[in-house]
């Protein structure tokens, strides 16, 4: 199983250079990013059997590059241009299982303006705003993100050192084992709370999605119950995990009966809240008062558990 460390940002934000210094000196492979086609959709089997492979493998953008020049450059047919919280579940959840994700927006505006030049972009972008949307993605999604990063050898081999430490594990303590890889299980690798469904999606799921709880009704269901901390929290099914897996969680949230008994049977959590499955609650919960009620027990549910 490899692990993934995912670098972004702008142009001659010094990304080239720390990522040959994680080439040469750590041994990782590389898979660069330009323009894609059609949309993100292609990042999927290409992140799926990298997650798969052996050693570290060091992406070069991705999804948040995906998403930042849509809307530079005004494209209208990416899926992703309105929608960055769809890209992280789709792609950085998996990442999050497995290794390490950082946003390098350089030393300054000014600096990385200078810098740059035709042979970096297909069309002129505004390098504020650029910066700008780099720096909000980052800070929304948890990113480990570098503002003033200098353009030095010295830097730039501290700053490898630490991605590859962070992404193998090496300089960080869990207090949890991480309960699996995907695609059965997504999310941090040390997480408070794990929500467990039924059975992995096998229909109707999102073009791109491969790991759990990326069906429409469940991709749906956590973007209305969860938002942005869906990306904070674990997610598997009981078809997927041993029951072993779970036990180091602070709270597990089980989505329907079949889950709530799986649970309640073999993992026996001090801290379980039992909701309605996915589907039953977005296509008849509203009718029976259900919708409202159920995000009201998430969010206290979550909030207690990560202490918010």
């Amino acid at each position: 199983m490899a692990n993934i460390i995912y670098i972004d940002g702008p142009n001659k934000a010094g990304k080239s250079t720390i990522i040959d210094i994680l080439i040469s000196k750590y041994n990782c492979r590389l898979r660069h990013w330009g323009p894609v086609s059609p949309d993100d959709r292609v990042y999927a089997r290409p992140l799926a059997d990298d997650i798969v492979s052996e050693g570290v493998v060091v992406w070069d953008r991705g999804w948040v590059s995906e998403y930042v020049y849509a809307n530079l450059l005004g494209r209208e047919d990416r899926r992703l241009k309105d929608d960055p919280w769809l890209g992280e579940w789709l792609y950085g959840r998996g990442v999050q299982s497995v290794g390490c994700m950082a946003l390098l927006l350089g030393p300054s505006v000014s600096t990385v303006a200078g810098l740059q030049d035709e042979s970096d972009k297909p069309f002129s972008v505004d390098t504020e705003k650029e910066r700008e949307l780099f720096s909000e993605y980052g800070k929304r999604f948890d990113y480990i993100s570098v503002y003033e990063n200098q353009h030095n050898t010295a830097y730039a081999e501290a700053m490898a050192g630490n991605l590859y430490a962070r992404a193998t594990g090496k300089n960080m303590t869990y207090h949890k084992s991480p309960p699996a890889w995907p695609p059965v299980y997504a999310g941090p690798r040390d997480p408070h709370v794990i929500v467990v469904g039924q059975d992995r999606n096998s229909k109707d799921t999102f073009p791109g999605a491969y790991l759990p709880f990326t069906s429409r009704y469940t991709t749906n269901f956590a973007r209305m119950m969860f938002g942005d901390m869906a990306m904070r929290v674990g997610w598997t099914n009981v078809s997927d995990v041993p029951p072993q897996a779970l036990r180091d969680a602070d709270g597990i949230i089980a989505c329907g009966d079949i889950a709530t008994k799986w649970v309640s049977f073999h993992v026996a959590a001090a801290n379980m809240l039992s909701v309605p499955h996915p589907s039953w609650l977005l296509r008849w919960g509203r009718a029976k008062g259900k919708i409202e009620p159920t995000q009201v027990r998430i969010k206290n549910f979550l909030k207690e558990m990560y202490n918010a």
